[in-house]
């Protein structure tokens, strides 16, 4: 995963030396897709001691939380809290589809219901108002359209909001949010233009 698949912020506790302060931000500093400082770096070399006092101060004092991709179900965005940098690594390396709380309490969760069926299964099992509403989207593309001509500029009504949810699921299409979770774009899977 790269790291412009995910965002990062990192958590520092109050009241902290401005040295540290400093060191934390390094020991998360990030480039070119790996942490920009070594390790090393952070370590005081002292024979007479086990633990690290510096490293120890910052990874009792910093943590960074990590924003992936949307879950599958319910479409919010997944977060993780590393409290160093293998936690970090680990968290980047798998690949998350489902939010925690779905994995937890969505009756729709089960690690089958992850692998999607094909398009054009997804398709048929479609209504005819969830269809229109999907060639709707496919044909008009832009976001100022779909709400003019799918929503009729009612961003409220319910019902289109269930369908949008609906075509999600089946990933037949994506939207694109920003950090105040306002939509950007609407996407399609792109065997629809040969399908419909």
């Amino acid at each position: 995963m790269r790291s412009t698949d995910y965002k990062q912020e990192i958590l520092i506790s109050t009241e902290l030396p401005e040295s540290l302060m400093v060191l934390i931000i390094k020991y998360w500093a990030f480039e070119n897709d790996d942490f920009k400082y070594n390790l090393l770096d952070f370590i005081d070399f002292n024979p007479f001691e086990e633990s690290n006092e510096t490293l120890d101060k910052i990874l009792i004092n910093s943590k960074c939380l990590i924003t992936l991709n949307s879950c599958q179900l319910c479409n919010s965005y997944i977060k993780y809290t590393a409290k160093n940098r293998e936690d970090y690594y680990e968290l980047i390396r798998l690949n998350h589809k489902v939010c925690i709380h779905c994995k937890e309490f969505s009756v729709n969760y089960n690690n089958k219901s992850i692998n999607y069926k094909t398009v054009e299964i997804a398709l048929k099992e479609l209504s005819e108002t969830e269809l229109k509403v999907l060639v709707g989207i496919v044909q008009l593309k832009s976001k100022t359209l779909i709400y003019r001509h799918i929503f009729n500029n009612d961003l409220e009504d319910s019902n289109i909001w269930g369908i949008i949810n609906v075509l999600q699921r089946k990933k037949l299409i994506s939207i694109d949010r920003d950090d105040n979770w306002k939509i950007k774009n609407f996407n399609y899977n792109q065997k629809l233009k040969k399908l419909i």
